[in-house]
């Protein structure tokens, strides 16, 4: 268990006595890791460490945002560094996972051995407004008319901040 109630999930593969250690961080947010996802290291020489962020995945409460913040993230992973007694450990990031491994670096650079980052997605606001204001409609005018369609005329005008309200709506029946 970590702040905030929430628990996190996580497995660890590979050599259990390898001397080099990686941690996937899964993009998202809200996404989580899959067994795969350890294939991207020799397991016979690495250990690999897969963590559900909170609220994603197997971690509990799914979904649950409260305490659910980039620092909070940050802490997660080095208690669990500390639970796990790794001395340093290499990050693989991956969309918002680059994001938070990057956020890791730079709180705990004495515990990172290296960074691979695939997919790099920085949650800048140009990056925002091109998944979540129209940009992507561009390229995927179809998938972007189905994202759309469950919002109303005046939801459109705003889709993320549209789809945060009624994901966080007190109101199980907007929720749906």
């Amino acid at each position: 268990a970590v702040s905030d109630g929430h628990e996190i999930f996580y497995k660890v593969y590979g050599n259990p006595e390898a001397s080099r250690v990686a941690l996937f961080v899964h993009g998202g947010p809200g996404a989580g890791c899959w067994p795969n996802h350890a294939r991207f290291f020799n397991q016979e020489k690495w250990k690999v460490v897969l963590v559900d962020q909170r609220g994603c995945g197997a971690s509990k409460p799914k979904g649950r945002l409260k305490g659910n913040t980039t620092q909070a993230l940050v802490a997660d992973y080095e208690a669990l560094r500390e639970e796990l007694n790794i001395d340093k450990w290499m990050l693989l990031g991956g969309s918002w996972g680059v994001a938070l491994s990057l956020a890791y670096a730079q709180t705990h650079p004495d515990r990172v051995t290296g960074l691979i980052l695939r997919g790099i997605c920085l949650m800048r606001d140009c990056e925002i407004d091109w998944m979540f204001r129209g940009g992507v409609a561009t390229v995927y005018p179809e998938a972007w008319r189905r994202f759309k369609g469950h919002l109303s005329e005046e939801e459109q005008r705003d889709p993320l901040l549209s789809y945060y309200r009624r994901l966080t709506s007190e109101d199980a029946s907007t929720r749906s």
